[in-house]
This record gives C-alpha cells, structure tokens and sequence, in this order.
C-alpha cells in the first residue's frame, strides 16, 4: 500500500515538474510564431480604476502606446469622487493634446463614470457593463472588446499578442494571466503568495484547462453578442469565471497567450494575503467547483504522501534499520525533492524569460521558499481552500459581499459588514 501510495507521489512530482518545463517552452516558443500577426481588427480596451495608484500614470501610457494602430481606451470609474478620476483626466489630456498636434495617434475613448453598482452584482462587473454599454453602439461584429486590470502595466505588444488568436476558427476568448511579483521589501506572505499564484498560473495553456483571466482577456465583438455576455454577467462578481462559462456554453476554447502573462506587483501584509486568498478561492468553489475540489485533493494527496513517508522512515530507523526497508520512503522523498529543485528551476526560467534578470534578483526570496519549502506552501494553500469552503461573504476593494450562487450575488449595506475585512488597496 504505502509503495504505491508514495510511487504516486513522486509521479505527481515528476509531473508538475513537467507541466511547468512544458510552460517554460510555450513562453519561449511563442514568440518565433507569427501565425496570429495579420489579425488587427479594431479594439475597444475597458480598464476599471479604484484609487490612487503609484504607478497609474505609468499605467496610463502603457495602455496608449500599444504596438497596434487602431483602438481606444475606455477608462471607468466608480464616481468623480474617487482619486484616481483627476488623474485620468488629467493623464488622458495630455495624450489628446499630443494627438492633435500630430505627435500621437486617437486612442483616448474617455473616462465612463459607472456610479455604484445595484445591490445584486459587483461592483467591476458593474463598470465592465457600463463600459460595454458606451461602446456597444459605435462596436462592429469585427471588432475586439478587450479588458485588463489597472494594477497590470503591459509592455508594448501586449494588446496586438492579445488580438491575434481571435482570428483563428472556434478561439472563443484570448487570455493572458498574472504572475505576482513581490515588491523590493516586501514580507513574507506576498513571497508565499507569489509561490501559490504561480502553480496556478502554470497550469495555463491547454485550452481544456484554461480559464479567463479578467486582468487580460479579448473576445470578437460578434462572439460577445452571440454568447450574450450582458446576460451572463447579469447578478455576477466574477467576470472571468462567467466569461470563462459563455466560451464553453458555445463550444469555443480559451486561447492562453503566453506573451501576455503581466507582472502583478505586490506587497501584501498579513491581513491583505489572506482576504486576498480568501476572495479567489472562494470565488473559485462557487464559480468552478469541480477545480475547487479538485485543488483540494492534489494538495491534500501530496501532503498525505509526505507525512507518511517521513513516519514510516521514523518508524523503519526505528524497528527495522538492518532490514533496509527505510530505504524506500527515503528513496521516494529524495525523488520528489529532486523534482521540486528542477519545478523551481523551471519557474525561475519562467521569471527570467518573460520578466528579465532584474526580476529574477528581485524574486530571489521568493524562489528560494519554491525551492525548499513546498510543503509549507501546499500546507498553507491546503489550509486556505479548507477556509474557504466554509461561508459565502468575501470583501473586495472595501466592499463586502455575500455570493449565493454564480448569478445571486448581494451587496452588504455597511451595518451588516464586517465578517471580513479588507482595504480599497488591496489586489
């Protein structure tokens, strides 16, 4: 029993090392294809804002000096009040400015002022609908609707990467994904974050696994009207899961551009990482229960498999020396700890390919943790989906919600918050 059990284990090591190599390879491969490059249909990018943030301006023209010639960008807001508002105004000013004395192309589309959602959906799904509906008149069939996170800067190809495989037959949706990166400083739980997102990200580029990521995804007009987007994202929290829903209801796959994973920097505390985890596993459960559970048993199968390795090594030491039994969940805990070393290496390659060498010097600790304490970290994730399978309340950007079911979710009035915590600032 424990033979196989432990014969398990290493296969399963052995294999998210391979996962992660065959990533690495898509990362590196995916630049000599230029299958996707004739396809430049007009784009509408809708990027919400909340706050503040350090680097908006610099956010603000990355989006307006993408490497594609014909599309605008439609910023949204909450309300006037919020204090990332004059800072549109005034970034997205300057750019009109530039275009009209010819230094600059028209891709400024206007700031669109959603007001606060209705007590039945979320607030970004709430903006991502307000933005549609500015931009649905003026879309044709042919057209792209693109949508992307305000805490992601792309680099300059990234909205033309995005494009390009929504002109290829039964490509439903493009999608990039996030790969969290720590800031210079930053504690330990944004490195254990950084390591848990990123067997997530990993999994990423088979089409029958993909999911949507709302930080960085595109559809064809057509296919958004055909699928009916408004109505699925009617009553929802969850933009990408309910994206990610339509696509597979019409039968077309989510295409993963491994050129638009985004760097998603981080620096969280304590209390920020575990709301943080919280909100995307619940999510998850309610959304895509079957990779819920699913996370749950690999998780808990690999953490089985170490604990009773290390007590069966005690117990043959211990009973058993001179019959050499020992010798076989050593042998299966040197093999999974090998494999570990070449999955982190692998992720290292990863960084260092899409990110740069600064990057990679930056992350040291991070890879360091990915290395040598994986199963701290499973430990952890284990305990953080166990959390979340339990309850229905999450707080996201300052505002609690209950979520019954994929389309039934409840705003809390703020006398009835307060389960869960969270700060506007948070991811």
């Amino acid at each position: 029993m424990w033979l196989v059990l432990w014969a398990g284990w290493v296969t399963q090591a052995v294999l998210a090392a391979l996962l992660v190599r065959k990533f690495l390879h898509r990362r590196v491969m995916q630049g000599s294809f230029r299958v996707f490059d004739a396809h430049r249909p007009r784009a509408w990018v809708m990027v919400p804002f909340k706050g503040a943030d350090d680097d908006l301006p610099a956010a603000i023209d990355a989006l307006l000096t993408q490497d594609h010639d014909d599309y605008r960008l439609i910023c949204i807001v909450e309300s006037e009040d919020d204090p990332a508002y004059p800072i549109l105004q005034r970034e997205l000013a300057r750019h009109s400015e530039a275009q009209t004395a010819g230094s600059a192309p028209d891709r400024v589309g206007g700031v669109v002022v959603a007001g606060r959602s209705p007590d039945d959906r979320g607030q970004k799904v709430h903006n991502l609908l307000k933005a549609i509906e500015h931009v649905d008149a003026d879309s044709d069939d042919s057209d792209v609707w693109v949508f992307a996170d305000s805490d992601a800067v792309p680099g300059p190809q990234w909205l033309g990467k995005m494009i390009g495989p929504l002109g290829t037959e039964g490509v439903g949706v493009a999608t990039g994904y996030r790969w969290l990166i720590p800031e210079a400083g930053a504690n330990i739980w944004s490195h254990l974050a950084s390591v848990i997102n990123s067997s997530v990200a990993c999994f990423m580029g088979r089409d029958k696994m993909n999911h949507a990521w709302g930080g960085s995804m595109a559809m064809q007009v057509s296919t958004a009207r055909e699928g009916d987007l408004k109505g699925w994202l009617a009553g929802a929290i969850s933009d990408d899961y309910q994206v990610s829903r339509m696509c597979r209801h019409l039968g077309l796959s989510i295409h993963f551009v491994p050129e638009c994973l985004v760097a998603s920097p981080i620096d969280l505390t304590r209390h920020d990482f575990f709301n943080f985890t919280h909100r995307q596993h619940l999510i998850t459960r309610i959304y895509a229960p079957w990779l819920f559970v699913g996370g749950i048993g690999v998780t808990g199968f690999y953490l089985f498999s170490f604990v009773t390795a290390w007590a069966m090594l005690g117990h043959y030491l211990y009973h058993d020396f001179d019959g050499g039994a020992w010798l076989i969940p050593l042998a299966a805990m040197l093999s999974v700890f090998t494999a570990n070393l070449f999955r982190a290496h692998y992720r290292k390659q990863v960084i260092r390919c899409a990110f740069g060498t600064r990057i990679v010097q930056r992350m040291r600790r991070t890879l360091a943790i990915d290395r040598c304490l994986t199963p701290v970290c499973l430990g952890l994730h284990l305990l953080l989906l166990l959390r979340a399978a339990l309850g229905r309340r999450i707080a996201w950007r300052g505002i609690e919600y209950q979520i019954n079911a994929p389309q039934d979710v409840r705003r809390l009035p703020p006398w009835r918050a307060g389960s869960v915590s969270d700060r506007p600032t948070e991811q």
